[in-house]
């Protein structure tokens, strides 16, 4: 189909275009609007860990370093566990916001660069997600319960930042946004499009000339 066509469908059957552009903007508008109301607010704390000595059979510096990085990794791996959940939600200040040990897990994510273990919150009030910071902090100091005594002597594991709680960004509900309302006019101009495809009745001479291979010569009009 040559655009003149396509623009030529999309001419006759506008209603329908415009009836299901118009529910999905809103419906997309709504949903962004509620997503804003309800952003999550976000904290985080940043762990710096170090070995204090190399795994067994390997010395020098390097392999002090290289373990570090393994410790950094299994920290991570260990506050994002369901022990580790378990031990923050039973603090009294995050029994008293509500997360449940579930809702922590969810709730909180660890990443690695190094030797820096960065732990983000993301709950849905502030005094909830500054509870639960906090709570983390106190598990890295005791994460002993989660490593074991043995692993925990080997490494050392300090706090070197916490961020207060702030909402998230609404970056990512624009963008989100954004496809919803180009996918909506796809799918529109796509219903539209196959509506006239469905359609037997011919519409103009271009369409008999399509189909018959011969020109329209001269072309009748009733009456009003």
């Amino acid at each position: 189909m040559e655009l003149r066509d396509a623009l030529s469908v999309l001419g006759r059957r506008w209603l329908p275009l415009v009836a299901i552009l118009a529910v999905i903007v809103i419906g997309s508008v709504l949903v962004a609007a509620d997503g804003y109301r309800h952003r999550p607010y976000q904290g985080s704390l940043q762990v710096f860990v170090w070995a204090r000595s190399p795994a067994s059979g390997i010395s020098g510096n390097r392999s002090l370093e290289s373990e570090a990085g393994f410790m950094a990794q299994d920290l991570a791996s260990v506050l994002m566990s369901r022990s580790a959940a378990s031990f923050v939600s039973h603090q009294p200040a995050v029994r008293a916001a509500g997360p449940s040990t579930a809702d922590i897990q969810t709730a909180v994510r660890s990443s690695v660069s190094g030797r820096t273990v960065t732990v983000t919150v993301m709950e849905s009030s502030a005094a909830k997600t500054r509870a639960v910071v906090l709570a983390e902090r106190l598990a890295v100091e005791q994460r002993a319960r989660f490593v074991g005594p043995v692993e925990a002597a080997r490494s050392g594991a300090r706090v070197i930042g916490i961020s207060a709680p702030v909402r998230s960004s609404a970056r990512s509900l624009v963008l989100a946004l954004l496809v919803r309302l180009v996918l909506g006019l796809a799918i529109a101009i796509a219903v539209a499009l196959a509506w006239d495809y469905l359609d037997d009745a011919v519409h103009d001479a271009s369409e008999f000339e399509r189909e018959l291979g011969a020109p329209v010569l001269a072309t009748i009009r009733s009456a009003p």
